[in-house]
């Protein structure tokens, strides 16, 4: 996951993006998808702290389906 946007000094924006085919094996329903994609943002998440040497980071996501590749938008604080 690379933090490409900057809100303001203490905020970024990521998208963490799938190929559909993937997308596709993760589950046999949309809804199922979607859960399997927080489980795996959640991961990365805990990845990004353990780089960073935090605690815990606050951040918020919200999965996208309404693209040819599904993704999630995160929205992380210092």
């Amino acid at each position: 996951m690379v933090c490409c946007g900057v809100i303001n000094r203490r905020s970024w924006t990521c998208p963490l993006s799938f190929r559909q085919a993937d997308f596709l094996q993760i589950g046999s329903t949309d809804e199922e998808r979607k859960r399997r994609l927080k489980i795996v943002t959640r991961h990365a998440i805990g990845q990004l702290e353990e780089r960073l040497q935090s605690d815990r980071l606050a951040w918020a996501g919200a999965v996208h389906l309404n693209t040819a590749n599904p993704h999630v938008h995160i929205a992380i604080q210092k």
